[in-house]
């Protein structure tokens, strides 16, 4: 139920920094392989939560990789859209805990209020309610 998904979107959350900076190094060094197995498997575990945005332009990095085409611009399209997803599934785990009564982890993790967070359609999240 509601536990289970915020238990998903926690452990997300939790390591987006991580992703980050794992992708964000693979890009310095121009490692294909490393780009490519990371952005599968950010496109997996984004689409599974219903960040399509992101799982988009996951697998769109992961082509442009393997066709040897513009790896910048596909990576800068990936960093908007993690973003922009942090954002989405944040204001979801907030609106889950809400639903409950209790505090969240997602206000620690963004340090906002729900009211400052983008909708989560603007990230093109969608969450089985």
């Amino acid at each position: 139920g509601e536990d289970f998904i915020a238990g998903l979107l926690r452990d997300f959350l939790r390591e987006i920094p991580r992703r980050r900076d794992n992708l964000a190094e693979a890009h310095r060094r121009r490692d294909n392989p490393t780009l490519q197995r990371l952005a599968h498997a950010l496109q997996g575990e984004s689409g599974n939560l219903g960040a399509h945005g992101l799982a988009r332009a996951c697998a769109s990095l992961h082509r442009a990789v393997s066709d040897g085409a513009d790896v910048d611009g596909a990576i800068a399209r990936v960093f908007a859209a993690l973003t922009a997803s942090e954002r989405a599934l944040s204001s979801r785990l907030i609106g889950l805990s809400a639903a409950r009564g209790g505090p969240t982890t997602a206000h620690r993790l963004v340090g906002a209020r729900s009211s400052e967070l983008d909708p989560l359609t603007s990230a093109d999240v969608v969450l089985a309610r």
